[in-house]
């Protein structure tokens, strides 16, 4: 009987230590994470490569959030998509799209917005207290107009409050729920299109020079007009000077 105390001991603190566990991964369960992720490719095929991103995510439930494609002068193709995707299944389809040929850059980001999440929580349940303190309020006052008025006026003014919190958090429900990630494919820039850009450069700074030296020129000749007149009066002096004493000494 005395050994019969501490078995029974060992079965209920065993016993004890099963909703611990249990309570440990609910709460790692219920963190709220936000997912998003940009995958960029470079191929020579846009709507090819398209396709295929698209039937990936398409195959693990995703789909096209959003899309800005433009198509330069030349012919070359650039395209922008938004994809909203499970939670679950991000870190799958990043790795799926990730093994295509063309890949350039993957980024993918985790933000815990679990603490965000409980606070729009807390605040809506304490707004959704007033508000029914203040009904119950309106139901048992036997006030004057004015005072039901006010209190009616703050009835709103909370619902209204009601009403934001539950968007928020609607929103970050779905942020949590469906990730984002956004794939850009753009098709190589082409000989064609490079090789303006040198020679343009090339130009330019050919037209740029030459600027500069005829601004040197003009600026010479210029500097020129100015001291021609200027030497030409000087010369005048000089020969009446010496005109001058030439008659003087003749007399």
């Amino acid at each position: 009987q005395a050994s019969a105390a501490p078995e029974k001991m060992f079965k209920a603190e065993t016993r004890a230590e099963a909703p611990a566990g249990q309570v440990v991964s609910r709460a790692l369960t219920n963190r709220k994470i936000v997912r998003t992720g940009t995958i960029t490719f470079e191929a020579e095929k846009h709507d090819i490569l398209f396709t295929q991103v698209r039937a990936a995510v398409a195959s693990n439930e995703g789909f096209l959030f959003s899309s800005d494609a433009d198509l330069a002068r030349s012919g070359r193709k650039r395209g922008t998509y938004v994809f909203k995707i499970p939670v679950e299944r991000f870190d799958r389809i990043v790795e799926i799209l990730s093994r295509l040929s063309g890949v350039l850059t993957v980024k993918a980001s985790a933000e815990d917005v679990t603490m965000q999440w409980n606070d729009l929580e807390g605040r809506l349940k304490s707004a959704e207290d007033i508000r029914r303190s203040l009904l119950n309020l309106l139901q048992t006052r036997a006030g004057d107009m004015d005072s039901v008025l006010k209190v009616e006026r703050e009835i709103h003014r909370v619902t209204d409050t009601i009403e934001t919190l539950k968007g928020q958090l609607r929103s970050l429900e779905d942020q949590t729920t469906l990730s984002s990630l956004t794939v850009v494919i753009q098709e190589p820039q082409a000989l064609d299109e490079i090789e303006p850009n040198l020679l343009q450069r090339t130009g330019n700074a050919f037209i740029t020079a030459l600027s500069i030296l005829v601004d040197v020129i003009l600026g010479c000749i210029m500097a020129l007009g100015a001291l021609i007149p200027l030497s030409l009066f000087v010369w005048l002096i000089l020969f009446i000077i010496r005109k001058a004493r030439k008659r003087k000494q003749a007399g």
